[in-house]
């Protein structure tokens, strides 16, 4: 099972734009239902993620990622804070660009 997987997730390169799903308990009716994140690390198979804000205190997994095709926002937009994800911070997060699948 683990093979198939690895061979259906494709890595996600350094500098890709993705968007992270917010989960339903963690977001108001108003908030947006995911937000813009690029990837800056990598570390067996986890995602070291950052926005607007700063980095996610979070690691991800590529099922977790869903790859955009537009580079809207680069590594150096990124600032050095780490924020970190409870429940309440979600909507909290400042979000340009909101992108629907």
């Amino acid at each position: 099972m683990t093979r198939r997987t690895k061979k259906m997730l494709i890595p996600l390169k350094i500098g890709q734009n993705c968007t992270v799903r917010v989960p339903d308990v963690d977001r108001g009716p108003a908030d947006p239902k995911n937000f813009l994140v690029v990837v800056m690390a990598e570390c067996e198979g986890l995602y070291t993620v950052g926005c607007r804000e700063g980095k996610l205190a979070s690691k991800f997994t590529a099922a977790d990622l869903q790859v955009i095709s537009e580079n809207l926002l680069s590594i150096d937009e990124v600032p050095d804070t780490e924020i970190p994800l409870d429940n309440r911070q979600f909507s909290t997060l400042s979000v340009t660009y909101i992108i629907r699948f």
